[in-house]
């Protein structure tokens, strides 16, 4: 009786530890999805941003060299 209750009690605790187990590896791996997300957008919003960056500075670049022409086209 002593023994079956034991065993029962044994079999609940190994079960219940296994469910904790899964719980945690689940949060851990969505928090790894979550974060390799996040980071991925940020390294694709940098990428994008740094494009947009140096297409404003050549179009910069491009406008004072039309108005370095046209100053000296004027004199």
């Amino acid at each position: 009786m002593i023994a079956q209750t034991l065993t029962a009690l044994t079999n609940e605790i190994t079960g219940l530890w296994s469910w904790i187990i899964g719980i945690v590896a689940g949060w851990g791996l969505t928090l790894t999805a979550v974060v390799a997300a996040i980071i991925y957008a940020h390294i694709r919003i940098n990428r994008a941003y740094l494009l947009l960056q140096s297409m404003r500075n050549q179009m910069v670049a491009e406008d004072r060299e039309l108005s370095f022409r046209l100053t000296k086209l004027e004199k």
